[in-house]
């Protein structure tokens, strides 16, 4: 049971693989010819699963027959193809019976077989390899064989056999080919007799007009048998006739040559119109520029002209389809409207006048160009065509219901006209164009130190006779030409120039400064009695360096001139100032006051050499307070040392150490107001 089940599943699996594997070649012949390239075969997946498949060779060919890349196993995925090409191999032997079997399997399912016979060159066979003739309107068929794809022209009919349906002369062309090798043969059908009545197929003529002559063009014979239905005819000079346009019907030339008849047939169709007349809404003579008319026009019936159609001309004014029997225009100038109506060979070109009151309005100029404040006149030419006339705006004209006015702006105005004739009202209006500014080159300096003054220079002030600058800086005159101006900070002067005729000119200069670093003045240490040193430093942001460094204290300039300044403060309050230039040099300057705390000394009463602080017996001091000099006693009044350097005294006397006791001081001070004192009292040396 389960062999017979596994088997089951195999047969169904191939019959759904049968089903899902599809195959194309490009030689459906199944023929491979030596020396015309590659024949193509493709194996399409079109089904949910893989397909595992063996393709095989065999049939009746040696090896050297082929040339082939076909794999003996593929797997094709879902959707995907394989492909593979046998070429048959040129060689000089003469094939016979040779043949190639393609086999696709699934397991044991053959999918697909195919059989190509293997041949040595492409040939073409064809029922009719030369020039024949046929009787116009036969359905020929002509055939051909081939091992290669057969194509017949005209047509690209791609088919060993052609239904042709003949007519008229044809030269006829069929093509065998495979990969790169084509065979072809050409040849030509004539016909034994033909006609053709030379027009279209319908003839279109009009009712009234004169008669139409009609010929035809005949291919061996000389002789054509006209006949009609619907209309009579007139047999003109050899193969002509002449129709006279007055009713619709069918014509017929007929030739013939042994069994072989041929007719061509025509359709007359005579048209006719009515005579057009046109109506206009409003109706009136004559019509004011503006004015809206629509002009109505016959309207032909549809069931009886099916094929009229309308055409206006000109085109001015216009604002409906100039396709339609009816048309509506604005009013201009006097024109005449045409309408061509055409009824297929009926043509009727009618017309409709528009009287328009529209006289030309003549002024001395209509577009003028003119400085500002500027007045021109300006002048209706030809009054008397007018009963009224007004010229405006109001504020801007010296006169409104005069021939001549007179105009004067500031800006660019459009000066307007109405008036009215007999009928009608009418207007034009007059431009006057106020000239721009012209150019004022500034010429000046910068960029400068903030402050620094610029001299400017407007190069073009010979052309003008007034002056006016404007602007955030400090002017040293605001009617001259040439100023010179001066800022903190980047700002624009602008000059405002008028010359002898009112025109203007205009300019700008720009003030520019280089920029200037923000300095500040820090001190070390940050307290400091009357008379003692600090250090200052300048300090900035920037990577700037300075120059010309000053250094003052209460306005008395120091000797220091770098970064960093030692400096006495002489005074209780110090006022410190610095000053340099960067770089551009721009000068900068930052200040400081320093308070310094009152002057004070104080004198210890004992001391000890050996000591690691207090060990030398001297006068502290905070501030400008000078030692002038010490003396020290034993307290039997014997002077054992005397020092005028402030150092002090370190216990010795010639370099020998002194008992430990109790000593008297003299020490001589001079006050920083310069007032002199003198301390006398005891200090014990501990030893």
């Amino acid at each position: 049971m389960r062999i017979n089940f596994i088997f089951l599943i195999l047969l169904l699996a191939a019959s759904s693989w049968a089903q899902d594997i599809t195959w194309s070649s490009n030689r459906p012949q199944n023929t491979l010819i030596e020396d015309c390239g590659q024949g193509e075969f493709i194996l399409t997946n079109e089904g949910s699963t893989a397909a595992d498949l063996s393709i095989s060779l065999d049939g009746n060919y040696d090896d050297d027959d082929l040339s082939t890349d076909v794999l003996p196993n593929v797997t094709i995925q879902p959707g995907e193809a394989y492909s593979f090409v046998i070429e048959a191999v040129k060689d000089d032997q003469i094939e016979s019976d040779e043949y190639v079997t393609i086999t696709i399997t699934s397991g044991n399912a053959i999918l697909h077989e195919e059989t190509l016979s293997l041949e040595d060159e492409l040939f073409l066979e064809a029922s009719a390899m030369q020039d024949f003739s046929a009787c116009p309107g036969d359905e020929l068929v002509l055939t051909a064989s081939s091992n290669g794809n057969v194509t017949w022209m005209p047509g690209n009919v791609v088919s060993d056999t052609l239904l042709f349906s003949f007519q008229d002369n044809t030269e006829m062309t069929v093509t065998a080919n495979q990969g790169s090798c084509m065979e072809s043969a050409n040849f030509t059908i004539e016909s034994e007799v033909n006609v053709q009545i030379n027009t279209a197929d319908t003839l279109y003529l009009c009712e009234e007009d004169a008669p139409e002559i009609v010929t035809a063009t005949l291919t061996n014979t000389n002789t054509v048998q006209w006949a009609s239905q619907g209309f009579q005819f007139a047999q003109g000079a050899g193969n002509t006739i002449e129709i006279n346009p007055v009713s619709s019907g069918w014509l017929y030339a007929t030739v013939s040559a042994g069994s072989c008849v041929v007719t061509d047939t025509v359709y007359v169709q005579v048209d006719s119109l009515p005579e057009i007349t046109f109506d206009t809404i409003p109706n009136k003579d004559p019509y004011c520029p503006g004015e809206i008319v629509t002009i109505y026009g016959m309207k032909l019936q549809q069931d009886r002209y099916p094929d009229v159609t309308y055409a206006w001309s000109p085109e001015t004014g216009v604002i409906s389809d100039v396709k339609k029997a009816n048309l509506t225009v604005t009013t201009t100038d006097t024109i005449t409207f045409v309408r061509t109506t055409t009824n297929n060979a009926c043509i009727s070109h009618d017309s409709v006048t528009l009287n328009v009151d529209n006289p030309p309005i003549q002024l001395n100029f209509t577009d003028t160009l003119i400085c500002p404040n500027q007045t021109v006149e300006i002048e209706l030419l030809n009054p008397e065509r007018f009963e009224s006339y007004e010229w405006g705006p109001e504020e801007k004209v010296s006169c409104t219901e005069c021939v001549k006015t007179k105009a004067t702006v500031q800006e660019s105005s459009t000066i307007t006209l109405n008036l009215k004739t007999e009928h009608c009202p009418t207007s034009a209006s007059v431009n006057i164009n106020v000239k721009p500014p012209n150019p004022i080159t500034i010429q000046g300096d910068g960029p400068v130190c903030p402050g620094e003054d610029i001299q400017l220079t407007a190069v073009e002030s010979e052309q003008y006779e007034s002056f006016s600058w404007a602007g955030s800086v400090d002017f040293s005159c605001t009617d001259c030409p040439n100023p010179t101006i001066k800022s903190d900070e980047i700002n624009s002067a602008t000059l405002t120039a008028v010359d002898a005729n009112g025109c203007l000119g205009t300019g700008n200069f720009v003030y520019s400064i280089h920029q200037v670093p923000a300095v500040s003045i820090g001190i070390e240490p940050l307290e400091v009695a009357q008379g003692e040193t600090i250090t200052a430093s300048l300090l900035t942001d920037e990577s700037e360096e300075f120059t010309d460094i000053v250094w003052e204290v209460n306005g008395d300039i120091t000797d220091e001139t770098t970064m960093k300044a030692n400096l006495i403060m002489a005074s209780e309050e110090n006022m410190i100032t610095v000053t340099a230039r960067t770089e551009d040099g721009c000068p900068v300057m930052a200040t400081i006051t320093v308070n310094a705390t009152p002057p004070s000394y104080t004198i210890p009463n004992a001391f000890t050499p050996n000591a690691q602080s207090n060990n030398i017996f001297r006068v502290i001091t905070k501030g400008n307070i000078t030692v002038n000099r010490m003396r020290i006693f034993s307290r039997w009044s014997q002077l054992i040392y005397t020092d005028e350097s402030g150092e002090g005294w370190d216990g010795t006397q010639n370099g020998k150490k002194m008992p430990s006791d109790t000593y008297v001081y003299m020490i001589e001070l001079t006050l920083p107001d310069g007032q002199k004192i003198e301390e006398t009292s005891e200090v014990t040396l501990i030893n």
